[in-house]
């Protein structure tokens, strides 16, 4: 086990918008040692919309092992997407979230179909560089968790784009933790300032993306 998933992380979401009064959804993929609560603030503003936010927590909070999460996920958003009954149902991914999603659409045909728009933030499309040191992963995994050095990658690979699915990829100048050059996939977006943990945070830009009018009246919890 992984000792971040013992050190708490964000607030859950607020009470989604019921089913019978939601217009759309919005299948929201929180990334490594993190949990669906740090989309919070994109979540509470949406429901002024009637877009429905679900977050969907896979393999231990993100540490765990990734191709048992992708079932974790697909899972759950088989569930969604029947619930959905034909409305609109798009995906934003933070960090590993946006590559947990790719790998989705890629293997589950009948999901992709349903999916308007795929959003990374930050997202690792192309994993991060592997550590030269062995002791170095042995410590990564023990600390982080088996995702932490299965997200890691010798070479760079070229992910494909899924296809009837438009992909975003929002990418700063600030982020330390994703490289730009894995982080670009799609559409690229570029901001700047905004640092890894904070992207899910620029809702404005977010809800945009999506088609949706921005908010500017909510706060950060």
């Amino acid at each position: 086990m992984s000792w971040i998933t013992r050190i708490p992380t964000h607030l859950p979401l607020p009470d989604p918008v019921p089913w019978d009064k939601a217009h759309r959804i919005v299948v929201v993929l929180h990334g490594t040692a993190s949990s669906p609560g740090i989309f919070r603030r994109l979540a509470r503003e949406m429901r002024a919309d009637h877009v429905r936010v679900e977050g969907v927590p896979y393999a231990a909070a993100g540490t765990g092992d990734l191709h048992r999460g992708i079932e974790e996920v697909a899972e759950k958003v088989n569930e969604i997407i029947a619930k959905a009954q034909g409305r609109r149902v798009d995906v934003v991914g933070h960090s590993l979230g946006g590559l947990m999603a790719l790998r989705l659409l890629h293997r589950r045909p009948h999901i992709r179909q349903r999916i308007t728009t795929l959003i990374g933030l930050g997202a690792c499309w192309r994993g991060v560089p592997t550590m030269r040191a062995r002791w170095a992963e042995w410590m990564v995994r023990l600390i982080g968790g088996k995702a932490f050095t299965q997200i890691k990658q010798p070479l760079p690979f070229s992910p494909q784009l899924p296809e009837g699915v438009k992909v975003v990829s929002v990418v700063s100048d600030a982020d330390t933790v994703v490289p730009a050059d894995s982080a670009t996939l799609g559409t690229v977006v570029p901001i700047s300032g905004v640092s890894h943990r904070k992207l899910p945070g620029e809702t404005g830009l977010i809800r945009r993306l999506l088609d949706l009018p921005s908010k500017k009246h909510a706060h950060q919890d």
